[in-house]
């Protein structure tokens, strides 16, 4: 387990380049980030080291997000969690998301670089009940 969490982000995503491509932006915002490429993946992360933000893919090769947030929640239930997809916001597995905990904020693909962090850094100071 690490000793702090407070700065530690999960990537999530099944593509190797948008999992790159957030690493790059959130080590640059002043993070430590680990990146898993699946939910199996992301589940033995989450075993191995508590984090401050979970940032997942919705669509993923082995289970769809909610499935993931899920068990997620049963591991780390402190991390916010943070979900990310080219899917219309309005999908009925964010309004189901939503009202049933299981995500915290919702980005859209594409997304600009600062309000992904600014997105997450949110969920984060909301999940602590800092704001």
């Amino acid at each position: 387990m690490n000793e702090s969490c407070e700065r530690w982000i999960l990537v999530v995503d099944d593509e190797p380049d948008m999992c790159w491509l957030l690493a790059r932006i959130f080590r640059r915002a002043g993070w430590q980030v680990k990146t898993a490429g699946s939910g199996a993946e992301a589940l033995a992360r989450v075993e191995e080291q508590k984090f401050a933000a979970i940032l997942l893919d919705w669509q993923l090769t082995d289970m769809k997000g909610t499935e993931l947030t899920e068990k997620i929640h049963v591991c780390d239930p402190s991390a916010a969690l943070i979900m990310i997809s080219g899917s219309d916001p309005k999908a009925t597995f964010l309004r189901q998301a939503y009202p049933q905990g299981l995500i915290d904020c919702f980005v859209s693909k594409p997304f600009e670089h600062e309000h992904v962090v600014q997105s997450v850094e949110s969920a984060v100071l909301r999940k602590r009940g800092d704001t």
